[in-house]
């Protein structure tokens, strides 16, 4: 899973894992959505009734989206504090590493 997960948010480690119980609800949410698109990206997550290429794609196609409107990537970013560059990195270095292309 996403254990141990940090991305960079401005420069800071941060644990996407780690919330606050006075973390608003909207917030926990869209933590959650976020780290499960990373898991779908990885190819980590159960995927449903979706092959595990098509939900990776599919999580791929909305982390490296260039919308900023609300309920996207980018805007998730914000939301969050992440610096979506580090995203951005680390996902493309977990894909071009040999256990991705399993």
């Amino acid at each position: 899973a996403t254990a141990g997960w940090a991305i960079i948010m401005y420069d800071a480690p941060f644990n996407l894992q780690s919330s606050s119980s006075q973390e608003v609800p909207e917030l926990q949410l869209w933590r959650k959505v976020f780290l499960l698109a990373i898991e779908d990206c990885r190819g980590q997550s159960a995927g449903g009734f979706r092959s595990k290429r098509d939900v990776q794609r599919r999580a791929r196609a909305w982390i490296f989206s260039d919308s900023k409107n609300p309920g996207g990537f980018r805007w998730c970013c914000e939301v969050l504090g992440v610096d979506p560059r580090a995203v951005y990195r680390q996902v493309l270095r977990a894909h071009s590493s040999p256990a991705s292309l399993k």
